[in-house]
């Protein structure tokens, strides 16, 4: 995943999709900055505006950012990044150690049941035991890249993580990767849902349309951003 370095100078609003940002006049002092190259110049301030709307939460596929900040160029990440503009970071959640969890429940007087649990040597079998934490964590992880798309257009915190986990898992198990998944949902939410490779902007613009993770899994396979007709 990408997100923009020191984003938090560009946020004039305290909540999350703001309608704006700052764009400060510092950027001209910037040494890195200025000796990029114009087109990149351009890219770094759409990616600003575009942070600000899936919580500084960027998908690592230049190809969806190129369409989301519909750019009529390659964006080059490895050039933003370099100039600190952006930076990777895992998105994964961490584990945490067992073993010092273990030792500060000790510490603080934890019970010998809760130690045995941590071990793994009692809940494991029970059909009823509620996944939690990492656990769960693990399992919607792959999502990350697919929300990201989605709350670009429909604002931050509107995924439905737990129907995008059931509706877009056969996709997955398909052999289809989120970043693909993603691109296309990207597709879908912009054309809004018409099946067409090169829908007119004025009948989008004139379609009433409602987001639908079902809808887009059962024709995923129009909403290919390099297809033609």
């Amino acid at each position: 995943m990408l997100r923009v370095r020191n984003f938090q100078k560009f946020q004039h609003y305290a909540h999350r999709s703001p309608p704006w940002v700052k764009l400060h006049r510092s950027a001209l002092q910037d040494y890195a900055f200025t000796c990029l190259q114009d087109a990149s110049k351009a890219h770094a301030m759409l990616l600003w505006l575009l942070a600000s709307g899936c919580d500084n939460a960027i998908p690592d596929d230049p190809q969806w950012i190129a369409r989301q900040i519909h750019a009529t160029e390659p964006v080059d990440i490895d050039a933003l990044v370099s100039a600190g503009i952006l930076e990777r970071y895992d998105s994964a959640p961490r584990k945490r150690d067992a073993s010092k969890v273990r030792a500060s429940r000790k510490q603080n007087g934890g019970t010998e049941t809760e130690e045995r649990r941590d071990r793994g040597d009692i809940g494991t079998d029970s059909p009823n035991r509620r996944e939690s934490g990492p656990i769960k964590a693990e399992k919607t992880t792959w999502l990350t890249p697919i929300g990201a798309a989605w709350e670009a257009v429909n604002g931050a915190g509107s995924f439905p993580y737990g129907q995008a986990a059931k509706e877009l898992k056969p996709l997955r198990d398909a052999g289809h990767e989120p970043p693909v998944i993603a691109r296309r949902l990207a597709w879908y939410l912009e054309v809004r849902g018409l099946d067409t490779a090169d829908p007119d902007p004025v009948v989008i613009a004139k379609t009433r349309f409602t987001p639908n993770l079902r809808d887009f899994r059962l024709r995923f396979a129009r909403f290919d951003p390099e297809r033609t007709q």
